[in-house]
């Protein structure tokens, strides 16, 4: 699928802005089943200082503001073909072992909720699992603006019927408990 992307950010301030720094991470990387075609970074009343990658490869441009200024624009554009890869985007790449996240701590111990959940789940795959896991939360929680926060638990968040993008995301390396 090839998408036409255009992203603009406006900040408006009451007074001019003295200085200031900001990360602008605003460019997509190529990568398994993404290639950018054409990309760019328009920026109206501040200047890039400096660019480099960050610890996951993905472009940051050092933006400042200095002076007189009252409105800032900044318009990311381009253009990215996709293709369906199924949510399998290849070999984890980062910093944290992936063993990191199978820890239980008290935010993520799973309570009764999250265990029949998870049992609930069927596939002949651990990747049909995962897609299975992921529809049974979409259907499990309504998405709500404000319902939860990063303190709420899974298991509030089964409870409440109700959440946010964090209650809708998963990871893992291990398909659920059967």
């Amino acid at each position: 699928m090839r998408l036409k992307i255009s992203h603009t950010t406006e900040y408006f301030y009451d007074e001019p802005v003295p200085y200031s720094l900001q990360r602008l991470r605003l460019t997509p990387q190529n990568a398994p089943g993404q290639k950018v075609l054409n990309w760019q970074v328009a920026i109206d009343g501040a200047k890039i200082e400096a660019g480099y990658p960050d610890q996951f490869g993905n472009r940051v441009d050092l933006v400042s503001i200095e002076g007189a200024e009252h409105v800032i624009r900044i318009i990311a554009s381009g253009e990215v073909e996709t293709e369906d890869r199924a949510g399998v985007f290849g070999v984890h790449q980062g910093f944290c072992p992936l063993w990191l996240f199978l820890r239980e701590t008290p935010r993520t111990k799973p309570g009764k909720l999250v265990k029949e959940l998870a049992k609930s789940v069927k596939g002949d795959s651990e990747l049909a699992q995962m897609h299975a896991l992921m529809e049974a939360i979409h259907e499990a929680v309504a998405y709500t603006p404000g319902a939860t926060t990063t303190e709420t638990t899974a298991e509030e968040a089964l409870a409440a019927k109700t959440g946010v993008c964090q209650d809708h995301a998963i990871s893992s390396s291990r398909p659920p408990a059967s």
